[in-house]
């Protein structure tokens, strides 16, 4: 068995090549279309209409007598967070790589997100015009950090002309290449004079799990040129869920014999779930977050958008969970240990907009939609701001028009949104030392909670700091601590703090009530009044831009980017195409995907990557 991702740019052509690997396993009769909306991974009605990956899809297939799982992740930069939280579930990963544009910058940042996975590389597009499989070779190597090795290249005719893949000559050069990778290889070509293809494969699945070279196949998933070399590959060289790397344990440990699975993906109410030791079955009771009971109603094989019904699902699978409500995206179930792997580490919001109803009466309802979708995707959050409007915020605009759309055709309430805008952070003006007395009534039972905190602002990073040396008893630590990061969270107006470290330096507590909330409170209210007294600062997003586009247009594009304050602006690139990077306030960036266009007469291209938060400057918008 093998369960692999599959990663890249968008466009690049993933949903194409998992279609196609379907089509040659005969797990499909027909070839479907992208641009047609007949794939098995892209079934949702937006994907369809869009032509791009929103939400990963989980398909399987037989290969050879192996049975090959594999998950088609989004490419664009929105859903990334959709990439994040497949990376545990998957045993190995095929990135795909364009044969024309070569390594994207998004490309990078997907491999990236993958850290850790052994890798092969699929060069799609190779029939193209323009396409260059050894200059892709070579990109992939530069930008990666590691040799790649190419194991198919294409075959042309006389006129230069794609006609087909074969197999690469694995000429002189191409033995230097691996017997400089390899030692084993190494000691048989200097024994025998060649290197056997059992040699060759098992050297490539150490070094690609060592991560120190990449297998490189080349094609078309279109035409289906290469894939069935490819998929060969994926048997030979990415390894099984017995020879996987162990995943990271954020608590416990797992003992012999015991189930572990972990929740990745939460979508209309299906759970999906990897099992990474034991096996479970229907009906089975087993624990989830802090010793909750849950039971195994029912599992399901999912092929896309079909699903059928299983009984039991061993280590390797991943399966379907239904009428699980109360399981959450990241959450680990086990039995017969204590174990707690760890959760995918996701993006924060980076921009927002005001929802509203079209019919004032859908209030209600609009708020329960938003707060479902929330639910099941960790990068939205929504919430109620002091003027009572709801706020949705998220990674990019695409993301957030997706869901409202989502909230639109699926839960039947029709919405209007403001103008999207920059999510915010604020930091303390200056450090401060607070004491905070709190007490409350409750049915005739009072409670009394007096604490003092010391708050510093850290030089930079996005988090916060809490700690509670003055309190022994760690369940009322916790909810001290719980209460100064809830208190945290909102800051000011809403914006959440970040670069502050807070110590409780004391703590006193009576009543006749169990002291966890009023500490709680006394924790948040610690923090409203710290703030109100020394003040705060907003903190702007800064994100980390690449631009593609043609040399001719380096004038305009440059200065237009410059008068929107970047920093660090460096330019590259060979020929005639040149990539920009720069750092930039993302309120300063909002609208590049409609400037950009009309700058580079639709040639150029971009992506953006959060890297950290600075003090916010007011400068006018210079609008091209």
């Amino acid at each position: 068995m093998k369960d692999i991702g599959i990663i890249a740019h968008v466009d690049a052509g993933k949903t194409t090549l998992t279609e196609r690997m379907l089509y040659l396993s005969g797990a499909v009769h027909r070839f479907g279309d992208v641009d047609d909306g007949t794939t098995v991974t892209d079934f949702g009605e937006q994907e369809r209409e869009r032509g791009i990956t929103i939400q990963s899809a989980v398909v399987s297939m037989d290969w050879k007598g192996e049975r090959v799982c594999v998950v088609d992740t989004p490419g664009h930069e929105d859903f990334c967070g959709e990439v994040v939280r497949c990376v545990n579930a998957i045993d190995g990963a095929v990135v795909v790589v364009s044969a024309v544009e070569g390594v994207e910058p998004q490309t990078e940042r997907a491999w990236r997100r993958a850290e850790g996975v052994p890798k092969i590389v699929f060069v799609n597009k190779a029939d193209r015009d323009g396409a260059d499989f050894w200059k892709a070779v070579d990109g992939i190597g530069k930008s990666f950090g590691v040799a790649a090795v190419p194991m198919s290249e294409p075959v042309l005719d006389g006129l230069g002309r794609f006609v087909g893949v074969g197999a690469v000559a694995r000429g002189e050069a191409w033995i230097d290449k691996l017997c400089s990778l390899s030692d084993v290889a190494l000691k048989e070509y200097v024994e025998f004079g060649a290197v056997s293809d059992a040699t060759v494969v098992g050297e490539l699945k150490r070094l690609c799990a060592e991560g120190s070279a990449v297998p490189v196949w080349c094609g078309s998933a279109k035409t289906g040129d290469g894939v069935g070399m490819l998929m060969d590959g994926i048997i030979g060289v990415l390894p099984s869920p017995c020879e996987s790397r162990p995943r990271r344990l954020a608590s416990g440990s797992v003992g012999d014999g015991c189930f572990t699975g972990q929740v990745f993906k939460v979508s209309h109410g299906l759970r999906l779930m990897r099992v990474f030791t034991g096996s479970v079955r229907v009906g089975d009771t087993v624990e989830g977050f802090r010793g909750r009971k849950v039971r195994i109603q029912k599992m399901v094989d999912v092929q896309g958008r079909r699903q059928t019904d299983v009984a039991v699902a061993s280590a390797g699978d991943i399966v379907g969970l239904c009428g699980l409500k109360d399981v959450s995206a990241g959450e680990t179930l086990r039995r017969g240990c204590d174990a707690e792997y760890e959760s995918a580490d996701l993006r924060k919001p980076l921009v927002k907009c005001v929802v509203e109803p079209v019919r004032s009466s859908d209030r209600k309802r609009l708020e329960e939609a938003v707060a479902s979708l929330c639910s099941e995707d960790a990068t939205l959050e929504c919430r109620v701001d002091e003027y009572g409007e709801l706020v949705l915020s998220g990674l990019g605009m695409l993301q957030l028009d997706v869901a409202l759309k989502c909230v639109e055709d699926e839960y039947g309430v029709p919405n209007n949104r403001s103008v999207g805008m920059s999510v915010f952070k604020c930091r303390p003006a200056r450090d401060a030392r607070m004491r905070t007395v709190c007490e409350r009534s409750v049915g005739g039972k009072s409670a009394r909670a007096e604490i003092e905190c010391v708050f510093k602002v850290l030089d930079d990073g996005d988090s916060c700091e809490v700690a509670v040396p003055c309190i022994a008893d760690r369940r009322l630590a916790d909810s001290l601590r719980r209460g100064i990061l809830d208190g945290m969270a909102t800051g000011c107006n809403g914006d959440s703090m970040v670069r502050v470290s807070a110590e409780v330096v004391s703590a006193s507590w009576s009543g006749d009530v169990p002291p966890d909330g009023i500490l709680y409170m006394a924790g948040a209210e610690c923090v409203d009044k710290a703030m109100a007294e020394v003040g705060v600062v907003a903190l702007a997003p800064v994100v980390k831009a690449d631009l593609w586009f043609p040399k001719q247009c380096l004038g305009a594009v440059s200065g237009w980017v410059s008068s929107r304050g970047a920093d660090g602006m460096q330019v590259s690139g060979q020929g005639e195409s040149v990539r920009m990077s720069f750092v930039i306030e993302s309120d300063d960036l909002w609208d590049i995907g409609q400037v950009l266009p009309r700058l580079t007469g639709g040639r150029g291209d971009y992506s953006v990557e959060p890297c950290g938060w600075r003090d916010r400057k007011s400068r006018a918008i210079v609008l091209p």
